[in-house]
């Protein structure tokens, strides 16, 4: 599932541009540079689909880290889709690149209700706080 988060909407944008692309009256100097962006974009698609973080979300009560083999970064994280079963977060560091996750209840079934509340909590509490949502 998580696949299909990167590769549907990458690939419904290449086949709209490569429909654009192949119906237009513009000359093969534009199409061709067009059809190899889409190509890119699928590739790159695949490949963040194939490439997850590695690495471990922490709550520990009083802020969220994400922690790898080569350390931890504390951050904030912001549910984007919520399906009840699944979960897209945005975690973003201090400094640096935001990391996407995308959990799925059956990665911690006895935890998942638990997690799904901690993220909103606090999506909540920074929401009243003045100057805490992003």
């Amino acid at each position: 599932m998580r696949a299909l988060i990167y590769i549907v909407p990458a690939l419904l944008a290449c086949l709209a541009c490569g429909a654009w692309a192949w119906q237009s009256a513009a000359a093969d100097v534009v199409r061709l540079p067009v059809l190899l962006l889409c190509g890119l974009v699928l590739v790159l698609a695949g490949w963040a689909a194939l490439q997850p973080p590695q690495g471990q979300l922490v709550w520990d009560g009083q802020s969220w880290r994400w922690e790898t083999a080569t350390g931890a970064q504390v951050g904030r994280v912001h549910a984007r889709l919520d399906g009840q079963e699944y979960l897209l977060l945005e975690f973003r560091p201090m400094q640096g690149r935001g990391i996407w996750l995308w959990l799925a209840r059956g990665m911690a079934p006895r935890v998942w209700d638990e997690l799904r509340r901690a993220v909103y909590d606090v999506s909540a509490e920074e929401a009243s706080m003045p100057g805490g949502a992003s």
